[in-house]
């Protein structure tokens, strides 16, 4: 797809003195470096396979610009990729090296034989690229530069692109641009980029890229060769995405392979399974690392969709992932499992099986093992009389309270509700309304109202199956009603978990077990703003009766919790813990009260900076 620009590469090549630079431009990601190291690549093999001696003639310089803050590194650049080719012929080393200090010591082959012969040392400051060549050399231009990420540079503008003006006008070297021209042009305010690209860029390309051929090259580097995979899936999402980031899907299919490696071999023999699991982890972890989704975007419901796509209207989450990605399964795993996956690389390999163990996709495999609700949802499978007998036992257990799981609750209203509402079933609406406004406080007595909160969005239940015409009116009813009888137990039970939570941390202070402080701080609750639940006078009085190899041990584990240098998502981690600061507030007012002039005192004082 881009042979024409390999064309004009090799055009360029050609010529004497052409005095003007190539530019390849793309988006972030669209595969510039890719093209330009495969052609570099398969140039210098067809001249060394040609014996033309050719690719001697020839050295290609690539050197990235990215995060330089001064020319001065470019030039510390080039010399580590041309040092081993001084001696040769075509190189002659001046006096501005020798002169140089001697800070940096480079064994150099002075002769061409092959053998070391001495040693030069430089620092960067006196160093100047045109010390290696002879001003009267015919040979210099034979040295190609190839720039790469000109774009994000830190070095000025007017700096960097008059280094590369000098190169290319005085020096007569070939130079190669690798850049997105259109942050180039975006950040030109001073018309600095424009001014140099008319003097000097005599040709710019912008990259092409047929997806499939680049994947077939990523899937060769890091095959996914565990189960029977389809490219397609992932060119799928790709097209649909619409980013055009080949980058993401390189690091997203390592990403992939680790997870893979996680789950159990018997779930991947199953192609249903595994073709909707790696749909959904290639949307998901693309949309996250092209950095619009967020962790918390994903956990907060309705905000989901509104991420991927802008969208700032009030509708179901469904209604958008669905149109943009068309998942016909839901998003399989429950949001917090899919949290782990993408955000946290925090993959527990037997809760996860489970979990998969779990879905329905597995269940129906068994006649014997699937429950009859699950048997509607799959109507299609069965003959009259087999439904009918399916139907019957559904409404039965659900008149006898059986059903005290709310997500199962939640599929059942809603094949319920279906299959009146198409003639089938007798059982109306009405009733199942009423029902379930009357037996909810005797339902949801069970563990699963308190531990698991149903998820806004009617996806993320976690059985692999949406709920049957989610859209009804009546069925989001019901929904509404038992989402907030279990959005307040649950509640309820996060309140005692964290109390809870509260005790045995100061149970633990009392014992001074900083195994236990650490592994909560630095791993178990490493995300979570605990100490917004916390009681500072409490924590206080615990903590000023602890011995001072304690106290030490705590401080070093809290500092660690709020490093700066640690992050997540592109965030410092202590932005995670905003809802904490009341709490240190309050403990710091409680220990300036507390001070005194003894070695506890100190390490209080200490503590409480």
């Amino acid at each position: 797809m881009n042979k024409h620009i390999s064309d004009n590469i090799m055009h360029y090549l050609s010529l004497d003195m052409p005095e003007y630079a190539l530019l390849i431009s793309g988006e972030w990601g669209s595969g510039k470096t890719h093209f330009i190291d495969d052609f570099i690549k398969k140039y210098s093999f067809e001249n060394e396979k040609s014996n033309t001696g050719i690719s001697l003639e020839k050295k290609f310089v690539k050197v990235s610009l990215f995060g330089m803050k001064k020319t001065e590194s470019i030039d510390e650049r080039i010399f580590q990729c041309l040092h081993p080719i001084l001696g040769s012929k075509y190189a002659k080393i001046t006096g501005g090296i020798l002169k140089s200090a001697f800070k940096i010591g480079i064994d150099l082959d002075w002769n061409g034989d092959s053998k070391k012969d001495g040693t030069v040392n430089t620092d960067f400051k006196e160093f100047k690229l045109s010390d290696f060549f002879s001003e009267k050399s015919t040979r210099n231009k034979e040295i190609i530069f190839v720039f790469d990420d000109v774009e994000r540079t830190q070095i000025d503008p007017q700096e960097v692109l008059g280094y590369i003006n000098q190169l290319v006008e005085e020096s007569f070297f070939k130079v190669i641009l690798i850049a997105n021209e259109k942050k180039l042009i975006e950040n030109d305010k001073d018309k600095i980029y424009s001014e140099f690209k008319e003097k000097v860029i005599g040709k710019t390309f912008e990259i092409r890229n047929k997806f499939s051929e680049i994947l077939d090259c990523f899937l060769e580097k890091n095959p996914i060769d565990s189960i029977n995979f389809d490219k397609n899936i992932i060119i799928d999402v790709y097209e649909r995405a619409g980013y055009n980031n080949l980058r993401h899907i390189k690091q997203s299919i390592i990403d992939c392979k680790q997870l893979l490696n996680k789950v159990n071999p018997e779930f991947l023999g199953n192609i249903n399974f595994t073709s909707n699991f790696l749909y959904v982890f290639f949307m998901l972890s693309i949309e996250s690392k092209h950095g619009l989704l967020k962790e918390s975007e994903i956990e907060n419901h309705n905000q989901l969709l509104k991420s991927l796509q802008g969208n700032k209207d009030k509708h179901s989450v469904s209604d958008d992932i669905f149109k943009k990605y068309n998942l016909e399964y839901g998003f399989i795993l429950k949001k917090q499992t899919w949290v782990r996956i993408i955000y946290k690389s925090d993959i527990d390999e037997i809760t996860l099986n489970k979990e998969i163990g779990g879905l329905s996709l597995f269940i129906r495999e068994n006649e014997k093992e699937r429950p009859s609700w699950m048997k509607l949802w799959y109507y299609w499978e069965y003959e009259d009389s087999h439904f009918s007998e399916a139907l019957m036992d559904v409404i039965e257990n659900f008149k006898n309270n059986k059903y005290e799981e709310p997500t199962t609750l939640l599929h059942v209203s809603a094949l319920l509700i279906y299959f009146h509402k198409e003639g089938i079933s007798s059982f109306s609406t009405r009733k199942i309304a009423l029902h379930i406004k009357n037996n909810i406080d005797l339902i949801s007595h069970s563990a699963p109202w308190k531990d698991k909160r149903i998820e806004i969005d009617l996806d993320f239940n976690g059985t692999g199956l949406g709920y049957m015409r989610h859209t009804d009116e009546d069925f989001r009813k019901i929904f509404g009603l038992i989402r907030e009888k279990n959005t307040t137990l649950h509640q309820l039970e996060q309140k005692e978990r964290e109390k809870e939570t509260f005790i045995t941390f100061l149970q633990e202070m009392e014992n001074e077990n900083i195994e236990y402080i650490n592994n909560s701080l630095t791993r178990d609750k490493r995300w979570e703003p605990i100490f917004s639940k916390f009681n500072p006078e409490s924590f206080h009085t615990k903590l000023t009766s602890r011995s001072n190899k304690f106290l030490h041990e705590l401080h070093r584990a809290l500092n660690y919790r709020y490093s700066k240098d640690m992050f997540m998502e592109g965030r410092v981690s202590y932005k995670y813990f905003i809802e904490e600061i009341d709490f240190w507030i309050n403990l710091g007012s409680l220990l300036e009260k507390s001070e005194s002039k003894n070695l506890k005192g100190l390490m209080l004082r200490n503590f409480k900076k």
